[in-house]
């Protein structure tokens, strides 16, 4: 184990005294490499050199790092474009946050965890300010509150969360870099493990690599394409986590959901601005995984899935219309506009049919005034997009085709030719729209079938 112990002595690690370090760090016993641990009490700890991510680190370190306050100073690390490279945990117990030159450079001080089969701990009465991380290979995670990344954080490995909050303080989308692993969240209500990213005024699609745990790869990924801008200094908090059939708990505030919970799958997330005074208008994909939707219970049309989200000021979901379209085992949603901007989200089931249509059984044109048209009637809130209605004879025949839904059967071939005949006859309703339980842009097309008797 490694003490540094100086008060007034200005630690150098340069690039040159490289292979110094390395037999300072790394030393054998019985033949075995020992791990050796850093404890910085109350020193200042310079790391320069031309260090990279994966490749040739400035420092490496085969143990842990502990930073401490010696009574009068804290540990303290000042990174100028070198590679700390760490095998075990990360701990500081000073009474600052480690570093003290912080920049948003993607290549100025990078700290690289690196472990192949054990877990990482972030951990410490304070959290660490990082300049930039690199996650790598075995899973990371979380055991204090706020460890800050104000660069890049590259992620090739599982981040849990562990119910703590993580904050990238960098306004660009590509703050977190994704290579492989994933973002745990998966804690429920009262205890969120929080990914909170500082966005301020910045535009453009920012994505959480938010995974299930159930696979190894960002399976939960979330993203949000801010089209207008808060101010410096506000944030946004992401959170996911899953539920059981029932979709319970509930998120924080959210009130009890107005559908059925067949038709709701098993998750919630959790999008919450920073300042409700200045909530962007944005777009948004909601990544979810088949553990989402119970086969046995739910009773869900995958591709008729639309992202709801929970009005906390009236207490309602369905305030506004569930809407938005879906693509392998994802749904966007389209212009939410920062009135429809609230925090709790999940993906639903449109309920009910759309086009509730009355279709006569017999009509009677003989020219009393009364029913000598056979028109079908669809609900006053139905706004029909294309519209195609077919009458058949016994044999096949068509009798009647038109477009124009105003357009009803006088009982004669195209209504104009012969005499109406009396029998039973076939019908066909193609139709496409959308009514007040589904406002998409796009709407529905469903298809009607029956028969109609023509009486004298």
């Amino acid at each position: 184990m490694l003490l540094v112990n100086t008060l007034t002595h200005k630690f150098h690690l340069q690039w040159s005294l490289y292979l110094a370090l390395m037999l300072i760090l790394c030393f054998k016993f019985n033949g075995t490499t020992q791990n050796i641990s850093v404890i910085n009490n109350g020193c200042n700890i310079y790391v320069a050199g031309n260090g990279s991510i994966l490749g040739t680190p400035t420092i490496s370190i085969h143990g842990s790092y502990l930073n401490l306050n010696d009574g009068i100073s804290d540990g303290r690390i000042e990174e100028n474009f070198g590679n700390i490279w760490l095998d075990e945990n990360w701990t500081n117990n000073a009474n600052n946050n480690v570093f003290t030159n912080l920049s948003s450079s993607n290549s100025d001080g990078i700290v690289t965890f690196h472990n192949t089969t054990n877990i990482q701990y972030i951990d410490g009465i304070n959290p660490t300010n990082f300049e930039n991380i690199y996650l790598n290979d075995y899973r990371k995670k979380l055991l204090n509150d706020n460890n800050l990344v104000n660069g890049i954080l590259h992620l090739d490995a599982a981040l849990d969360l562990n119910s703590h909050n993580f904050i990238i303080n960098n306004a660009n989308p590509t703050a977190i870099n994704y290579i492989s692993g994933f973002i745990k969240s998966e804690t429920f209500p009262g205890n969120y493990s929080l990914l909170q990213w500082n966005i301020g005024a910045g535009l453009g699609v920012y994505s959480v690599p938010f995974g299930s745990d159930y696979q190894t790869f960002n399976d939960l990924n979330y993203s949000i394409d801010i089209q207008t801008p808060m101010a410096d200094g506000d944030n946004i908090k992401f959170a996911t986590y899953p539920t059981d059939i029932y979709n319970n708990p509930l998120p924080t505030g959210a009130s009890n959901l107005e559908l059925e919970v067949l038709k709701v799958v098993d998750r919630y997330w959790i999008i919450s601005p920073s300042n409700p005074l200045n909530k962007p208008k944005v777009n948004m994909t909601f990544s979810f995984s088949s553990n989402d939707i119970n086969s046995g219970y739910n009773s869900i049309n995958i591709k008729n899935l639309k992202a709801s989200r929970n009005n906390s000021t009236l207490g309602k979901w369905m305030d506004m219309t569930p809407r938005g379209y879906n693509a392998a085992n994802t749904v966007t949603i389209e212009n939410v506009m920062p009135a429809d901007f609230f925090d709790a989200w999940t993906l639903v089931n449109i309920p009910g049919p759309l086009a509730n249509v009355f279709v006569p059984d017999a009509f009677t044109p003989n020219g009393d005034g009364l029913n000598d048209e056979f028109l079908p009637v669809f609900q006053v809130d139905y706004q029909i997009i294309s519209y195609d209605f077919y009458i058949f004879d016994r044999w096949g025949n068509i009798q009647l085709h038109t477009s124009d839904e105003t357009k009803g059967w006088n009982g004669k071939k195209d209504n104009v030719n012969g005499v109406p005949n009396i029998g039973v006859y076939s019908w066909l309703i193609i139709v496409k729209g959308k009514n007040s339980e589904n406002l998409d842009g796009d709407g529905v097309k469903e298809k009607f079938i029956g028969k109609v008797t023509l009486l004298k």
